[in-house]
């Protein structure tokens, strides 16, 4: 495996935040996952000819740099606003949460388009070289 300048290890949606704003700051970034799949707690499964979110069934906005995010994906069709208030409880506080279109993945799998992500790959031990790290 050659160098990189960062190395992420999950491509949950938290890593794959981090690697698409460290490419607009012209780093080259590599993200490992173990998982077969990518987006952590986003995931999606296909059973008995339908669909199910096993991990998160949605995700709340309250940061503005989030938001703009999800305005993009909003607008390329990969998310949709599912609810802001829930009738019955007067505690709900306001904010959107969002769905995938087809499943929560969409959102990491949009994501990692543009992104060096491998999968199956388990990081086992972590070293300090004279300037740099090495992963295996």
């Amino acid at each position: 495996m050659q160098a990189t300048d960062i190395l992420i290890i999950g491509a949950g949606i938290s890593g794959l935040l981090c690697a698409t704003e460290l490419r607009k700051a012209d780093k080259s970034v590599r993200i490992l996952d173990k998982g077969r799949g990518l987006g952590g707690r986003m995931a999606t499964r296909r059973m008995a000819g339908g669909r199910l979110d096993h991990g998160a069934q949605y995700f709340t906005v309250r940061d503005p740099r989030l938001q703009a995010y999800a305005d993009d994906w909003l607008s390329a069709d990969i998310i949709k606003e599912w609810f802001r208030h829930l009738p019955e409880d007067s505690n709900t506080d306001g904010y959107p949460r969002y769905c995938g279109i087809t499943g929560m993945t969409d959102v990491p799998k949009h994501l990692a388009k543009e992104l060096d992500v491998w999968n199956s790959q388990q990081v086992i031990e972590l070293s300090r070289g004279a300037d740099l790290w090495i992963a295996r």
